[in-house]
């Protein structure tokens, strides 16, 4: 090899070093919070069209509004790849920011994300309400 490639070779490895990402699924996370979070603000509202005053509000009862039939056979403590357990209030708060719906992850997931085709109107509307109401357990 001469000696005159070698910058050549030298900056063609450096650009391959700088642009690899090394992209964390909790930086994905902080990302679509933080989309949820200024979508709230900007809008002033959750949600204008989920009227929460007749929903459950605890955790438990999310299990009857669809959590366990629909999630459960997939997160489940243990499960290969899990990143929450759905019967567990402690692993679904990880993914929770109580109070903003849109700017947690659990929901944007049924809502609009990689789970919505999951779930239904009913799973969606009791995790909307019981994030609202402050995700109690």
């Amino acid at each position: 090899m001469q000696l005159n490639h070698l910058p050549i070779i030298f900056i063609i490895l450096l650009a391959g070093v700088v642009s690899c990402t090394d992209k964390k699924y909790s930086d994905i996370e902080k990302k679509i919070a933080t989309q949820g979070f200024l979508l709230q603000i900007a809008t002033n509202s959750n949600s204008a069209s989920i009227d929460c005053s007749s929903a459950s509000t605890s955790f438990s009862s999310l299990s009857t509004a669809g959590l366990s039939s629909k999630c459960s056979s997939c997160h489940v403590s243990g499960a290969q790849k899990s990143i929450v357990d759905t019967s567990s209030y402690a692993s679904v708060m990880t993914k929770v920011t109580a109070g903003i719906p849109t700017a947690s992850v659990f929901y944007t997931a049924i809502n609009s994300g990689s789970m919505s085709a999951y779930a239904d109107s009913t799973l969606t509307k009791a995790v909307f309400c019981w994030i609202k109401a402050g995700a109690l357990e």
